[in-house]
C-alpha cells in the first residue's frame, strides 16, 4: 500500500482500554492512516457500522459490554451494517482454544495475539490488500476460507467467492463509486445467499440421517434433541432466505419441513411417528430441489459418508472420555 493512499482508508478500532486504543491510534497515525475512529464498547462499534462504510475493523475479541465475535458473525450474515464483506482483524489477550475457535468461526479475516506488534499489524493489513482469502459459505459459516487442505469430500466442492474489498480499492488509489459498490455488494450477497441455501439442503439431509435412525432405535437423548433444534433452525433460516431467490419454487417443501421440525422440537420425546416418517422424503426432496444438476445417488452417497464420519468422530470422542474418566 503506497503511503499516499493511506489517509483515505477508513478504520474502526475497538478496545475497552483507552490506553491500548491510544497506542494503536498512534501507530496507525505514524504510518499515515488518518481516518481512524476508536471505540471502547461493542454497542458503539455496532452503531458506527450501521451509519458508515469503513474499510477495516480492528478490534479486541472481548470488550467490556459484549463479544465482538457475535457482532462480526452478524456482519457476515448481513444482519448488521452495510457491507458484510468488511475486512476484520481481531486481537485477543486470552488466546485459549475456545476464544480462538469462536473468533475463527465468526468470519474474521485474521487473529493476532495481544499486545500487538505494529509491524505484524501492518503486515496483516498489507495481506488483506494484496492477498485476501476468498470467501466460502457453509450452513453455519460465511467468511474467508481458512483451510489449507480442502480435502476430496463434499467440502472440497464448496465454491469460493471473490468479494468486494474497499480496503484494497482505496489502498491502490481506486476512487469508490458508492452506487457501483452497493451493486457489487448486492450481487455478492445474492450469490452467497443462494449458496447458503444449497449448504443448508445438505445440512438438513445430514441431520435427518442422524435423527431418523435414533427414533427407530428409540435412542433420543440430549444430543439428538440438539440435532432436532438445529434442524428446526436451519429449516426456518432457509425459509426466510427464499424470497427473491431462484429457489422460490421450493417454498412449499420448506414450509412442510418447518412445520414438521417445529412439531418434533416442541416435544421430541413424544414426536408423532408420522412426522418422523416425513423427515426422510422431505429432506430428499429439498436436497434434490436445491441441487437440480447433481445426481441423486451421488448426493445420497455424500450424505451417507458425512453421517458415517460424524458417527466415527462421536465414537472416538466417547472412547477418549471413557479412557480419561
Amino acid at each position: 500500500m503506497e503511503a499516499k493512499y493511506r489517509p483515505k482508508v477508513s478504520i474502526i478500532l475497538g478496545d475497552s482500554q483507552s490506553e491500548n486504543r491510544q497506542v494503536l491510534r498512534n501507530a496507525l497515525s505514524h504510518e499515515g492512516y488518518r481516518m481512524v475512529r476508536d471505540f471502547g464498547r461493542v454497542s458503539m462499534i455496532r452503531e458506527a457500522l450501521e451509519k458508515t462504510l469503513p474499510d477495516l475493523l480492528i478490534c479486541d475479541v472481548r470488550m467490556a459490554d459484549g463479544d465482538t465475535c457475535d457482532l462480526v458473525d452478524e456482519v457476515r450474515h448481513n444482519m448488521v451494517g452495510m457491507n458484510p464483506f468488511l475486512p476484520v482483524i481481531f486481537f485477543t489477550w486470552e488466546a485459549d482454544s475456545d476464544i480462538v475457535r469462536k473468533a475463527v468461526n465468526s468470519g474474521a479475516d485474521d487473529l493476532l495475539a495481544a499486545p500487538i506488534s505494529p509491524a505484524k499489524l501492518f503486515s496483516r493489513i498489507e495481506s488483506l490488500v494484496g492477498a485476501r482469502k476468498p470467501f466460502v459459505v457453509t450452513s453455519d459459516y460465511i467468511g474467508p476460507d481458512r483451510r489449507k487442505d480442502r480435502g476430496d469430500g463434499e467440502e472440497s466442492k464448496i465454491p469460493h467467492f471473490e468479494v468486494p474489498n474497499t480496503l484494497r480499492a482505496k489502498a491502490t488509489g481506486v476512487t469508490i463509486d458508492v452506487t457501483k459498490l452497493q451493486g457489487a455488494i448486492d450481487n455478492a450477497v445474492y450469490k452467497m445467499n443462494e449458496e447458503k441455501m444449497v449448504r443448508h439442503s445438505y445440512q438438513i439431509s445430514f441431520l435427518v440421517g442422524i435423527i431418523a435412525p435414533a427414533y427407530l432405535e428409540k435412542k433420543v437423548g440430549p444430543e439428538i434433541e440438539a440435532h432436532i433444534a438445529r434442524l428446526s433452525d436451519v429449516a426456518n433460516d432457509i425459509g426466510a432466505r427464499l424470497a427473491g431467490s431462484s429457489f422460490e419454487h421450493v417454498a412449499e417443501l420448506c414450509t412442510s419441513l418447518i412445520r414438521v421440525g417445529s412439531a418434533i422440537r416442541d416435544d421430541p420425546q413424544n414426536a408423532d411417528p408420522k412426522d418422523i416418517a416425513l423427515l426422510k422424503p422431505l429432506s430428499d426432496s429439498i436436497l434434490a430441489s436445491f441441487n437440480p444438476d447433481k445426481d441423486s445417488a451421488l448426493m445420497a452417497g455424500e450424505i451417507t459418508e458425512m453421517v458415517r464420519k460424524f458417527a466415527g468422530r462421536a465414537s472416538a470422542e466417547a472412547l477418549r472420555q471413557a479412557n480419561t474418566g
